[in-house]
């Protein structure tokens, strides 16, 4: 959905005062002050709309009742396109049912169009990671992670904790690495269900060894070397996925920021894997997307 508040401010500041346009008139000024505020008010009576019928009660029986909810999440999917939308969900109380139907719905669609959506709204918006953390998410959405038995929802968990994890709210990470969030990791990583949830895992895994210079008293590495992170990462060189090969690598160097001494395991892992990367025969386009990978991070 187009932001037209946003737009016409926007459009508003890039106006050349020695244009040829006209200031506007009263009336015509009076009718769109009118207009943005019915379209305001139509947008806020959607989401209240929508949050009411994301908080019904499910039997767990009726094709109407989960095809009324998948209507209803894909009404809400078309609008939650950018941030200030996605505060606007909060703001009138719909990211709880929206989170009740992504954990606790009986229908296996819901709950994967509920946290495609969830994602969509968490990612990079410190607001609703904020809001979603305190009313105990990400506790919610691990669990999920470990009994989903339905492959493309667990995928989409894995994404939603990615999305409530990254970025610069720290206090979703943290307590995802104080909950060991990286054994969680680890698991999905040895038992993978699908290519697409160890790439999602990775992706994760990579922000958050990333934040281990700067958020020290998490003990980061500490963890990753207990689990064995470093070893199975390393095992990923020889994944039939190039991508999973080359997250695994990005993750092994972000975990390899913080002092040379404390990383050589690491280091000399990864030098190996660049040695048999350049004695591997067809591996030329490869070997210079780890070398670009390596040098852009200093390594």
């Amino acid at each position: 959905m187009v932001d037209w508040p946003g737009l016409l401010k926007w459009s508003l500041a890039q106006t050349d005062s020695t244009s040829a346009f006209q200031p506007m008139d009263p009336d015509t000024r009076h009718w769109l002050h009118e207009a943005l505020e019915s379209f305001a008010f139509n947008e806020k009576e959607q989401l209240r709309r929508i949050t009411e019928v994301l908080g019904t009660m499910e039997t767990g029986s009726s094709p109407q009742e989960c095809q009324l909810k998948e209507d209803i999440l894909s009404e809400l999917m078309s609008i939650i396109d950018n941030p200030e939308l996605a505060n606007n969900l909060v703001n009138c109380g719909g990211l709880s049912p929206l989170v009740h139907c992504m954990l606790g719905s009986r229908y296996v669609s819901v709950r994967k169009m509920a946290s495609l959506i969830f994602s969509s709204a968490a990612q990079n918006n410190p607001s609703v990671q904020s809001y979603a953390h305190s009313q105990g998410v990400l506790e919610g959405l691990m669990e999920a992670v470990r009994r989903e038995s339905d492959v493309q929802t667990k995928e989409s968990y894995v994404t939603s904790l990615s999305a409530l994890v990254r970025g610069e709210f720290q206090d979703a990470r943290a307590d995802f690495v104080q909950r060991n969030g990286l054994e969680l990791v680890r698991g999905v990583v040895l038992d993978p269900v699908s290519v697409r949830i160890v790439k999602k895992s990775l992706l994760l895994t990579i922000n958050v060894f990333y934040y281990d210079h700067l958020q020290p008293e998490l003990h980061i590495f500490e963890q990753a070397q207990s689990l064995g992170l470093v070893p199975i990462l390393l095992s990923l060189e020889t994944h039939a996925d190039m991508e999973i090969r080359q997250m695994a690598l990005q993750a092994l160097l972000n975990l390899g920021r913080r002092q040379i001494a404390e990383t050589q395991e690491i280091r000399q892992g990864i030098e190996d894997w660049r040695g048999r990367l350049r004695r591997k025969v067809g591996a030329e386009e490869e070997s210079r997307a780890v070398e670009e990978i390596i040098q852009s991070t200093g390594a």
